[in-house]
């Protein structure tokens, strides 16, 4: 039965690697600073927590609102947006894990109501989209390939397809008074309307001359959506030339969360026991209408800004709290219908502690024309106990670009560029040089991930 234990490690290698690439897929679950909100913010990477001059403010401060002059309408909605990952080698060398996205980028729309009534308050509406992540990733071979102990060449054919989809909606009121030309305070409440899902499908086969056969395909795939409420406040000074702001955003308060989860696993010709009889595996599992499970952290920002004749250095950084293991889905115990044991499968997701940091300067050419240049980190809050996001890369942004002014019509045009990278453990290799092994523990490869973003925004003055 060698060639049986074998072809069981030949499964097992290539079903396992459904298990650890889905994170990949999945990295904005642990980056909070991806998305900048407003044309102004994308440009300064983010930094203008203690600058924020328009409609911005109801993300980045909302106490800056109390002291902003005029209301005014904030349109970002022109920005699109490219985004690269891959897994150099990821099922075997020559064979990477790859996926590249193009999509157009819905970003914020703001606006203020002008009512008489409100006196020194201030009130304000906002639609920002706080993820949109969708890629794909795959991998597979077939071919003749000596893998088994037996002499000779084997057929074999192995592939994997992992899919991630992350969509998350704010949509905010804010209130905010001045206490005096200085000092402002506001608070936003928003919704959040939040859909994600995962999808893994994987196979390995193999087949000797003399006629052995083993086969293992697995699917292990899960969606769910999310409404909760969550709060930001926000203190703004305003002691010019200097410039300051500190944010509080809470955790997500859940109001409803519901989801599904689909478990396949079918093992033919493989002796799992090894006794030296054959043991085949089916077992399936499909749970609809399941309690979803969504926390996300408490940040506090702190931002200022010095204010210079004709430009302005602005810094921020934010503060990410953990967030203790939780359960995605509340998924029951099931019976597999082969072997009929009781079967138990967990969706638990966990985020460490970050904090990011920005700077941005801008430059006044004239009263027309001005430039941005800025950089910003997104440190990831991956924690290797979460089962959901096993990506740890790090992200670093750098964006520039310009700004014309045109009577109450402020028109932005930029580009940033986002990159990472981390060494993991190679899980598979679909293209071994000999014939001991299908799984290469000792090599580790290198995931890279990219990202443009190219900007077209305005703001208009009511």
């Amino acid at each position: 039965m060698t060639s049986v234990r074998n072809a069981q490690i030949l499964i097992y290698v290539v079903l396992g690697l459904a298990v650890s690439v889905p994170g990949a897929v999945l990295a904005q679950d642990t980056h909070y600073w991806n998305n900048q909100y407003g044309p102004r913010a994308m440009l300064l990477g983010g930094s203008i927590i203690g600058s924020v001059g328009d409609m911005s403010a109801t993300y980045y401060n909302p106490g800056a609102m109390g002291y902003i002059a005029e209301p005014e309408l904030l349109l970002s909605a022109n920005a699109y947006r490219a985004n690269s990952l891959t897994i150099k080698d990821g099922a075997g060398e020559g064979i990477d894990l790859e996926t590249a996205k193009f999509n157009p980028l819905p970003n914020m729309l703001a606006g203020a109501f002008r009512k008489t009534w409100l006196g020194k308050n201030k009130l304000a509406y906002s639609l920002l989209t706080r993820y949109r992540f969708k890629a794909e990733l795959s991998g597979s071979r077939v071919s003749k390939t000596d893998v088994l102990d037996n002499p000779g060449e084997e057929s074999f054919a192995g592939g994997l397809v992992t899919n991630g989809d992350v969509r998350e909606m704010w949509a905010g009121i804010t209130w905010a008074r001045g206490f005096s030309e200085k000092v402002g305070f506001g608070i936003t409440q928003y919704l959040s309307i939040r859909s994600q899902s995962n999808q893994n499908e994987a196979f390995a086969q193999a087949r000797t001359d003399s006629g052995f056969m083993a086969l293992g395909y697995d699917i292990d795939s899960y969606s769910a959506d999310f409404y909760s409420f969550l709060w930001k406040a926000g203190l703004g000074l305003n002691f010019w030339p200097v410039t300051a702001g500190i944010t509080l955003t809470t955790p997500n308060v859940q109001l409803s969360g519901s989801g599904s989860a689909v478990y396949n696993s079918t093992r033919i010709g493989l002796d799992l026991d090894e006794d030296g009889t054959v043991d085949n595996v089916f077992a399936t599992n499909i749970q609809k209408g399941t309690v979803a499970n969504y926390h996300s952290p408490l940040s506090v920002g702190v931002g200022a800004a010095l204010h210079l004749k004709k430009s302005t250095i602005q810094l921020a950084t934010e503060w990410f709290d953990e967030v203790d293991t939780y359960a995605v889905l509340e998924l029951k115990s099931f019976t597999s219908q082969g072997t009929g044991e009781t079967l138990t499968r967990t969706l638990q997701h966990k985020l460490k502690s970050v904090t990011n940091f920005a700077i941005g300067v801008d430059y006044k050419f004239s009263d027309k024309y001005a430039g941005y240049l800025s950089f910003n980190t997104d440190y990831s809050a991956r924690d290797p106990e979460s089962e959901i996001a096993i990506t740890g890369f790090d992200i670093f942004h750098a964006s520039g670009g310009a700004n014309i002014s045109m009577q109450k019509t402020q028109l932005m045009l930029g580009v940033s560029y986002a990159w990472g990278n981390e060494m993991i453990e190679q899980t598979i290799n679909l293209n071994p040089e000999d014939d001991s092994t299908v799984l290469d523990s000792g090599e580790t490869v290198e995931v890279l991930y990219s990202q443009m973003t190219f900007l077209v925004g305005f703001s208009v003055k009511l």
